[in-house]
């Protein structure tokens, strides 16, 4: 095979085996399978407090209710608060739902005492579909809760008029929806503070709105054959492209055998370096060496600075052999070439 064939066919051959192996890995990066989340169904419990305020006759709102956001709760002018708290389930799939609910109510001091009344309003309830809805009124007597902060002080010694009145629904729902089972429980807590400071003797309400979105999931084991289907195809195609490359490979060092060792060595020199056909002989104190081309025998001519003498010989054994001798003299040392030709008849 030609020498400029086998050159094409080599880079022909090494492109190819770059693709094919950069197909190879492009498929090996790809899972054959794969754990995947799957979202069954989504729920929520969202927890929200709303409050009307009862006032005693006064200058600043000249009226009688105040509702959530509407103003400040002066202490000196709020005679009661009556909260409202809506609980709201919802469930992305129809269920069978059941909700159980109960109340405390902790009355806190910043001097550090707690006082925990009896649970208020428990139940449960019943739904069916997608939504539960649950509603609490919870008065807040504050004049109650007043009475109980001077009680506690004049018991203890403690002359802290501020509290924190903790209003704290504790709702356990369970949702059964075709097989799927939730189960949640929510607390969303609402803090009633009376605060004496610079802004004056106020109610504040904190924690009016929660929120608890979930999803409930299940793994799932995805198989892609396409995958599979991509790494079969390029081994298909890999195989003879490696193949190829292979036989381009030998026939190309075939045709170009690698330097001998003693070839490499010697190359820096080969200049100075003529070949002999034979080992030197030794005759009556004359050694002679026998040079293997006339060029051999030219360089030494030029190195020695002799002439190179001519002879010619008529064959001895072959009288239709002409030999051709050439040689340059070197004190005892005699370098010659001998050259054949045929007698032409």
């Amino acid at each position: 095979m030609r020498k400029s064939t086998l050159q094409t066919l080599l880079i022909a051959f090494s492109v190819l085996a770059i693709v094919s192996s950069l197909f190879i890995y492009i498929s090996h990066t790809e899972p054959v399978e794969e754990e995947k989340n799957i979202t069954i169904l989504t729920y929520a419990n969202i927890g929200r407090y709303e409050y009307v305020a009862k006032l005693k006759p006064n200058f600043l709102y000249n009226k009688t209710f105040i509702k959530t956001g509407e103003g400040v709760l002066y202490m000196r002018i709020v005679e009661y608060v009556n909260v409202t708290f809506t609980y709201i389930f919802t469930i992305t799939k129809s269920a069978e739902i059941t909700v159980t609910y109960n109340l405390s109510i902790t009355l806190t001091s910043s001097a550090g005492w707690s006082k925990t009344f009896a649970n208020k309003e428990g139940g449960k309830l019943t739904f069916e579909g997608g939504t539960a809805r649950l509603t609490l009124n919870i008065p807040i007597d504050v004049s109650f809760y007043e009475g109980v902060v001077k009680l506690i002080n004049k018991e203890t010694g403690i002359n802290v008029m501020d509290y924190t009145l903790i209003l704290k629904p504790e709702i356990h729902t369970v949702a059964d929806a075709g097989g799927y089972r939730v189960d949640s429980l929510f607390e969303p807590k609402l803090e009633f503070k009376a605060q004496y400071s610079s802004r004056g003797e106020i109610y504040t309400l904190d924690g009016l709105e929660h929120r608890d979105e979930r999803t409930l999931t299940h793994t799932e084991k995805i198989t892609h054959p396409e995958v599979l289907t991509r790494r079969y195809t390029s081994y298909v195609i890999a195989a003879p492209v490696y193949l190829g490359l292979t036989y381009a490979i030998y026939n190309f060092v075939k045709i170009h055998p690698s330097e001998k060792p003693i070839e490499s060595k010697l190359k820096p020199y080969k200049e100075f370096i003529v070949i002999a056909t034979q080992e030197p002989t030794y005759e009556a104190g004359k050694t002679t060496v026998r040079v293997k081309t006339l060029e051999d025998l030219s360089r030494i001519a030029d190195m020695l600075m002799k002439p190179i003498i001519y002879e010619e010989i008529s064959g001895k054994e072959d009288a239709k052999i002409k030999r051709h001798i050439l040689y340059v003299l070197d004190g005892n040392i005699r370098y010659e070439c001998i050259l054949e030709e045929a007698e032409q008849v």
